[in-house]
């Protein structure tokens, strides 16, 4: 009787546990499995934007590991504060052009997450002092985001912070905002409504 009721008990409770257990599992975020991978070794601000950018990223097909996504958040943190931007303008800016697929291509050769062109990525590649191997280059995401967001802090310089023509002139090229602006001829919006709407939706932790 005794061995009945312990089987009984067992069969009873087992799918509780592993639902249990599948729960947990599900509950632990990409945050705190680096984060134990890593022995600790995690941002300071892992509640704050660092941690909340790695969350982001790491809910997207991005073709790096999580070390890299990690060390990527740290860079697009970094690189934004540098020039006085929201790391989530920069996030959605990214997220526009290639929703956070580093080896993204486009059909004209802007090339990973911020998909600079090459011809424009190499001098400001001498600039930052980073080391051009071509195209290549702009693979690695650290450097790709360290280009693409000193490439727009420039656009919006040039555009007396007028977001609006900046990223106009990052998306289809300061030429073709000048030759608008000669002809009287309007902007379109929906590359900028794109960027902003990501960016509202990724400040409040939306994801679509």
């Amino acid at each position: 009787m005794k061995t009945y009721c312990d089987k009984n008990f067992i069969k009873k409770i087992l799918p509780v546990f592993l639902a249990a257990v599948i729960f947990g599992v599900l509950l632990v975020s990409p945050a705190a499995l680096v984060r134990a991978k890593k022995g600790g070794d995690y941002p300071r601000d892992w509640d704050g934007e660092t941690g909340r950018v790695f969350i982001t990223l790491s809910g997207y097909t991005t073709g790096l590991l999580p070390e890299e996504e990690l060390r990527l958040a740290e860079v697009i943190v970094n690189e934004s504060r540098l020039y006085n931007l929201d790391p989530f303008f920069i996030m959605a800016l990214i997220k526009t052009e290639s929703t956070f697929y580093n080896f993204s291509r486009s059909e004209k050769g802007a090339t990973g997450l911020m998909q600079v062109l090459p011809a424009t990525a190499k001098g400001l590649a001498e600039e930052l002092n980073i080391t051009w191997e071509g195209g290549k280059t702009l693979y690695n995401p650290y450097e790709n985001v360290r280009i693409g967001t000193y490439y727009f802090s420039q656009l919006l310089r040039m555009y007396r912070y007028d977001k609006n023509k900046a990223l106009l002139a990052y998306g289809f090229g300061p030429s073709f905002v000048e030759e608008r602006q000669r002809s009287g001829a309007s902007f379109p919006e929906y590359f900028q409504d794109r960027v902003f709407l990501h960016y509202k939706n990724l400040k409040e932790g939306i994801s679509i």
